[in-house]
């Protein structure tokens, strides 16, 4: 795995902290227009925020990677990202916007590219974030990314009246070789290429197409994955295990070409 010091969006850059960003991290959790939800999680004094800033740069020594801080065009608009919890082992999704930075679709875009890392680089630790009930906005934040609502937990730190959080979880990435599809996962697969021809999805058939037409070209798709010329990456919800995506990488006939998908 590759650390991952800066990533880029198209209007953001999510870069790795420096000493030089401790005022900043400072500042940004010591502002209480941006705990309106949960005004017990603010750090209670900038000792306690300069603390918490020493995790997350331990964080990146240890693990190659965590929080960001978020740039726009040169300036800090808020940090989040990924940390490690080893109890239970998962990796704890985390966006916080500056003042006056939210409603402009920012941690949205942020958040969407730490899952999309998260999921390609570290496909064993379940990605999930946690949020207030009322705190609509982060719940909607973590959602366009994908992550659904699974459980509820008290989180450290919070008041026994505050109640539970809610943990939303992102989808599970699995990977299919030469052992080809079960077949519980083949008929799910199956399903979704006949729902997406049937939205108009541009996936090799028009509306109207028979199942069986869709169950041939998948069974070539499968004969090519025994043969080891092709690999199926599937997405499975977190709470039903059901297929939601899948994609397929193919090795081209050439063989000087082996090294491509």
């Amino acid at each position: 795995m590759p650390s991952a010091p800066d990533i880029a969006t198209a209007r953001l850059v999510l870069r790795a902290p420096s000493e030089a960003d401790r005022d900043t991290w400072i500042a940004l959790h010591r502002d209480p227009r941006t705990y309106t939800h949960a005004p017990h999680a603010m750090a209670a004094s900038d000792e306690v925020a300069s603390v918490q800033f020493d995790k997350v740069l331990a964080h990146w020594d240890r693990e190659g990677y965590g929080y960001h801080l978020v740039e726009e065009q040169g300036q800090v608009v808020g940090c989040g990202g990924l940390k490690r919890n080893d109890d239970p082992a998962e990796l704890n999704l985390y966006y916080r916007l500056v003042f006056g930075a939210a409603g402009q679709g920012l941690a949205r875009e942020a958040a969407r590219a730490w899952v999309a890392w998260g999921l390609e680089w570290l496909p064993t630790l379940p990605i999930v974030a946690a949020a207030a009930e009322h705190n609509a906005a982060s719940v909607a934040t973590a959602r366009t990314c994908g992550l659904v609502p699974t459980s509820r937990r008290l989180l450290p730190g919070d008041p026994p009246e505050f109640g539970a959080a809610v943990i939303l979880t992102a989808p599970r990435v699995d990977v299919v070789r030469t052992e080809g599809f079960d077949p519980v996962t083949l008929a799910q697969v199956l399903d979704l290429w006949v729902a997406t021809t049937a939205a108009g999805g541009a996936v090799g058939f028009l509306p109207g197409d028979s199942r069986e037409r869709h169950a041939e070209a998948l069974a070539h798709h499968e004969a090519d994955m025994v043969a080891g010329d092709v690999t199926a990456v599937l997405l499975r919800a977190p709470d039903t295990d059901r297929v939601v995506a899948i994609g397929f990488w193919q090795r081209p006939s050439n063989p000087l070409l082996h090294h491509r998908r």
